[in-house]
């Protein structure tokens, strides 16, 4: 089993209980949010230190912290003992079952309660999750390239630009609602997808078009745009 196996259960976990859920989220296996409500989840296959650290770590500025760990085969004298720890720092621990039940349990809830914030961090948390519009990426993952709000961006730019041709920072604006700020980002161009033509129009780079054919991201962030803003037969470039 591998920590990102926990990762789809658990989001819907937290989906069913009418949460907003993001994975890998700056450095936050799961992010789940009602408005400012903000929980921090980590996927772990064993209670160890690291663990620990990380939940000492989120409970400076999320409202709610959770561990999802595999479902043991067997109760122990460990698991009475986890529950004392969560019940003394108050954070939540879920067992994940991906077995034939597929199913979460919760061991401990936490109790609601004010306490000290960072609220820098959890304010950069919201931001990022507020700037992505479908989930492409899995919780627990390592050495996978994660789709930040920022990627999305790019890769929503390219998703539209493939469908529609050339396109300017305002028709981006107005046709599509990116913010005012779309025009910096495509003249920064980070990943060097977007070249700027005559009249302010921007196309893709050779190189984008070979990397982005080649996403799965980017196949799954343009049938999303096709369905949100399907284009007429004046957009769609022959």
């Amino acid at each position: 089993m591998r920590e990102s196996d926990l990762s789809s259960l658990t989001v819907k976990y937290f989906q069913d209980l009418g949460y907003q859920v993001n994975c890998e989220v700056n450095d936050i296996d799961i992010v789940a949010r009602k408005d400012e409500y903000l929980v921090a989840i980590e996927l772990k296959l064993s209670f160890n230190m690291t663990l620990l650290f990380q939940v000492m770590d989120r409970l400076n500025f999320a409202d709610e912290v959770y561990v999802a760990l595999p479902k043991p085969k067997r109760r122990s004298k460990d698991l009475t003992k986890i529950r004392k720890l969560a019940e003394l720092l108050n954070f939540g621990v879920l067992f994940v079952d991906d077995g034939v039940a597929q199913h979460v349990e919760a061991l401990y809830v936490p109790i609601s309660k004010s306490r000290p914030r960072d609220n820098k961090r959890k304010l950069r948390a919201s931001i990022e999750t507020d700037g992505r519009s479908i989930e492409l990426n899995q919780g627990g993952t390592n050495n996978v390239k994660i789709v930040t709000a920022y990627r999305e961006k790019c890769l929503a730019i390219a998703s539209i630009i493939h469908i529609r041709g050339e396109i300017s920072a305002q028709e981006l604006r107005y046709e599509y609602g990116f913010e005012k700020g779309i025009t910096t980002a495509l003249k920064k161009n980070y990943y060097k997808w977007f070249e700027e033509k005559e009249l302010k129009r921007f196309a893709l780079t050779e190189s984008a078009l070979t990397e982005i054919k080649e996403s799965p991201e980017f196949n799954r962030l343009f049938n999303a745009y096709l369905k949100l803003h399907k284009p007429s037969a004046n957009d769609v470039k022959e």
